[in-house]
Order: structure tokens, then C-alpha cells, then sequence
């Protein structure tokens, strides 16, 4: 998400709230709650840590919202009420989004480094060619990019054109960042 840097916190709650109204949660895991639909016996409600957010009384209610009386529901974290919800709803996607300021030439360097205290946001400036390499980093690690150099057999590795995988794919795991 490009931000103009002088009015980026405005405008990433802005727009944070109307992707949210919309149904897509930025930088959010998709909770882990399972809800197992049963034929008779009410609601039973198991959690697998201590709840902070949500009790027993409100799930059941929440679950009577919608129409549900009989089904498992298995808390596997401290989830919130709004968690339930999209987990009933199953409509909502789960982006990883990262926030980049732009014109970062107009703002002091104290706003520029409070800006960068989050791994989700990334500073630049297109007009003076700052930040850029920083962003392509971020972008690298949010995607889990990944070089893979490649071979035949008796011959040196092909070090001009990688093939460019995530990580985890086909096989491949990654221990080490080259």
C-alpha cells in the first residue's frame, strides 16, 4: 500500500479500515478456530489456553446468532469476538500488505526512523531514488523469495539467471539467506 509520507497515518487507517469493512484483514493470521457442525447436542466450546478476549457464554451466543446449535468450536489461541465472526462468515481473506511511505523527502528524519521502527512499513523517495533496495528486501522477505541456482551435471552452476521460487516449494527448504 503506497502512502504519501506527510499524511501516511491518516490515510493507512483510513484505508486499513475500509479494507477491513470490505472483509480482507492486513497482516493478520487467519485464526485458528475450528468449527465442526454436529446434528444433535448443542454447542460445546473447548479452548487450548486461557481465553482473554471471549468466554463460553459469549461464543454460544454468537453461535445462536447465526443459527448454529449444534457444533464443535475449538479455540486453538486467544481469539476475539470479531475472529469468531470471520471464521463463521469464512468470507474474509487474510494479506500480508506492506506499507510503503512515499515522498519521504518532505519529512524530517525523526518521522522518517519512527516510520521505519515497524518491519511492516518501508520508506522511500521515487524522485531521489532512496529507499527503494530497502522496499525489494521487504517485498523479497514478505513473499518468502528465494534464488535457486541451478546445474547439469559435470558443468559449473548457472550464476547468471536463477530461477526464483518461495520458499518451501517443491521440496526446497531454506536455511540460510545467501
Amino acid at each position: 500500500m503506497i502512502l504519501d509520507a506527510q499524511k501516511g497515518e491518516e490515510q493507512k487507517e483510513k484505508l486499513t479500515r475500509e479494507l477491513e469493512a470490505t472483509g480482507i484483514r492486513l497482516n493478520r493470521e487467519k485464526p485458528r478456530i475450528i468449527i465442526k457442525p454436529v446434528k444433535t447436542g448443542g454447542v460445546h466450546f473447548s479452548h487450548v489456553c486461557k481465553l482473554t478476549k471471549i468466554d463460553e457464554k459469549m461464543v454460544k451466543m454468537i453461535m445462536q446468532e447465526y443459527k448454529i446449535h449444534n457444533a464443535h468450536v475449538k479455540f486453538n489461541g486467544d481469539y476475539d469476538v470479531q475472529d469468531l465472526i470471520d471464521t463463521i462468515e469464512g468470507n474474509i481473506k487474510y494479506v500480508k500488505c506492506i506499507f510503503v511511505y512515499n515522498k519521504i523527502d518532505t519529512i524530517s528524519i525523526e518521522d522518517v526512523d519512527r516510520l521505519t521502527a515497524d518491519s511492516q512499513n518501508a520508506c522511500m523517495s521515487v524522485q531521489m531514488k532512496l529507499g527503494i533496495d530497502i522496499l525489494l528486501d521487504k517485498i523479497w522477505d514478505q513473499l518468502g523469495l528465494v534464488r535457486v541456482y541451478t546445474k547439469r551435471k559435470g558443468e559449473m552452476p548457472d550464476f547468471e539467471e536463477p530461477l526464483i521460487l518461495t520458499a518451501g516449494r517443491g521440496g526446497l527448504t531454506v536455511k540460510s539467506a545467501i
